[in-house]
């Protein structure tokens, strides 16, 4: 499999989209195409096309202001456990100045 032959199609961009905001781990992504396809000669794409493909959409998530992201994670963290503290000051860009 040349790199140059390596694609990740329309319908598993969908898919890893999805999945990736449903929180599934992308090793459990990755295995339910290889379970899909019925085998990894089958798939057009590796694990790390996977990897890679999940960091690059995150990435483009996190361009509009980092510190907005790291306040969206820590409050669902907050959510689930009613004993995290946590202080952001941001600048008018949300870019991070402090946390604690």
């Amino acid at each position: 499999m040349f790199q140059r032959n390596r694609k990740i199609n329309l319908q598993v961009n969908w898919s890893l989209n999805i999945n990736d905001e449903a929180e599934v781990r992308i090793n459990k992504n990755f295995q339910s195409f290889v379970c899909v396809a019925e085998g990894y000669e089958n798939l057009d794409f590796t694990k790390q096309d996977v990897h890679n493909y999940v960091w690059k959409q995150r990435g483009a998530l996190t361009k509009e202001g980092n510190g907005k992201v790291l306040s969206t994670h820590l409050s669902k963290m907050r959510e689930m456990n009613r004993d995290v503290f946590f202080d952001i000051d941001m600048d008018d860009d949300n870019r991070i100045k402090n946390v604690f």
